[in-house]
């Protein structure tokens, strides 16, 4: 495979997940419950979107990557993982629940179908990939990076403020 194919499957894989988790409903609801609750004052709804569907296409270029190359799964998870252990001591504690309802909301109907219908067609194209084997640990993949986007985003506000939790 080419490198400018990889890079178009990248590139399609981004665009996807992005629209895809912009239109998934539990995605839609956490951000409106966590404005409606904060005033507004938290994290403006659309950065929090945003953040979350950024996470997912990413997550999903790697998940492509992954049928690619034949990257093991235990690999990536071990890493991510391990990375969301140190972010949760990094991160500041008003952001940990939201990360993780972030992560469970990211698994409803609109991603887990065309995601996986996507990805599975990907990987049956691709010769050296099984499908049934590469599909496994997708949901996996894809509810874990909204956790980690969050936390990095939680991290970069703690920045920005220097450390206070006024998130204004």
């Amino acid at each position: 495979m080419t490198k400018a194919k990889i890079w178009f499957i990248l590139a399609f894989c981004v665009a996807i997940g992005f629209a895809v988790t912009v239109a998934e409903p539990g995605v839609q609801v956490l951000s409106n419950q966590l404005d409606t609750i904060s005033n507004g004052t938290f994290v403006n709804k659309y950065l929090f979107i945003i953040t979350i569907s950024l996470g997912v296409g990413i997550f999903l270029a790697i998940a492509a990557i992954r049928f690619v190359y034949d990257i093991s799964l235990n690999k990536i998870l071990i890493f991510s993982y391990a990375l969301a252990f140190i972010l949760v001591f990094i991160s500041p504690k008003e952001f940990l629940a939201i990360a993780f309802d972030a992560g469970g909301v990211v698994t409803g109907p609109m991603i887990a179908s065309v995601l996986f219908s996507i990805m599975l067609s990907m990987s049956e194209v691709i010769e050296t990939s099984n499908p049934l084997l590469y599909g496994f640990g997708l949901l996996a993949l894809v509810s874990l990076m909204p956790i980690l986007s969050i936390m990095i985003l939680s991290i970069i506000y703690k920045i920005k403020n220097k450390g206070d939790v006024n998130y204004e």
